[in-house]
């Protein structure tokens, strides 16, 4: 396997979940062996975790590219 990008990871019961070439996958303890299950869309951020019960995944993602300007007049 090749190096994590710094993206993150987070570590659950069973494996370890993670970032490499657009895609989220999981390392499988038990086999040794790790797999894609998410294409990710946008460039993650630094955030990846995992719930303890291992139903959830949370991945963050990086907005880039984008910026909001708002001119507000007579605020007080």
């Amino acid at each position: 396997m090749d190096a994590v990008t710094s993206d993150g990871f987070a570590v659950s019961g069973d494996g370890i979940y993670f970032v490499w070439q657009a895609h989220m996958q999981f390392l499988d303890f038990s086999t040794g062996m790790s797999k894609k299950i998410l294409k990710i869309g946008k460039p993650s951020g630094l955030g990846v975790a995992v719930s303890p019960d291992d139903h959830w995944l949370l991945l963050t993602e990086r907005n880039e590219g984008s910026s909001d300007l708002m001119l507000v007049e007579n605020f007080r």
